[in-house]
């Protein structure tokens, strides 16, 4: 009788070792990620990108990065993945197509921003930080060849303040004075947005605290 248990007993114990072994190969497998190669269709129109996963909470803006004169796509998500989908059609009709899903390798938090910083003709680039701070990488390639390189880490004002960008917001930049150089926009989670005014030129930028106002429908920007 003990002898007719054991068989059983070790039957599945083969069994057991067999399918930890099996798995392990699996899992050492060199899987790799890819985001086209296999059709896939959608009401029978062909998908770009079907593999590319869902979004959360993106941060997105249209850029033309490679100056052929149509804009490109770039999205953030919160995994810290900066997409890169150029735009293979016409100013038109556009066609993204996905290039790269951690763009040149660049690593930040919360949100990016380009613009045109020192009047080159190409985009520069403003990101968050670690504990909420601004970070900024300069261009260094040409307009139709993109190269940044962080130059600061820590965004300060003229003063020596640091810069603090909250995760939750969208941060803008634009020339709200017409003085020919981009001011800088964030905002709070309070309700308030500060505006830093560019009190360099449009070829150096110098950040000053110019007014901080809560975010209601009557408020008239000081000027």
């Amino acid at each position: 009788m003990a002898s007719q248990i054991k068989i059983p007993v070790l039957i599945l114990s083969a069994l057991v070792a067999f399918l930890i072994i099996q798995s392990n190969l699996v899992l050492a497998q060199p899987f790799v990620q890819k985001f086209d190669g296999i059709p896939f269709r959608v009401d029978g129109t062909l998908s770009p990108a079907p593999f590319n996963g869902g979004m959360n909470n993106s941060r997105f803006q249209f850029v033309d990065i490679d100056t052929d004169g149509d804009k490109d796509l770039f999205t953030f998500d919160t995994d810290t993945s900066l997409y890169f989908y150029q735009n293979i059609g016409t100013a038109q009709v556009a066609s993204f197509k996905l290039a790269s899903n951690r763009y040149q390798g660049l690593s930040f938090q919360n949100w990016f921003y380009f613009a045109d910083m020192d009047s080159d003709s190409d985009f520069d680039l403003f990101t968050g930080g670690i504990d909420q701070t601004v970070k900024f990488y300069k261009n260094t390639g040409s307009p139709a060849s993109a190269l940044f390189q962080l130059e600061i880490s820590e965004l300060r004002t003229v003063t020596d303040t640091v810069i603090y960008s909250e995760g939750n917001c969208v941060p803008s930049f634009c020339d709200m004075d017409n003085d020919g150089d981009k001011d800088f926009f964030t905002g709070q989670s309070l309700g308030t947005i500060t505006y830093y005014e560019n009190t360099g030129n449009p070829t150096a930028f110098f950040l000053s605290v110019y007014h901080r106002f809560l975010a209601r429908p009557n408020n008239h920007f000081p000027g």
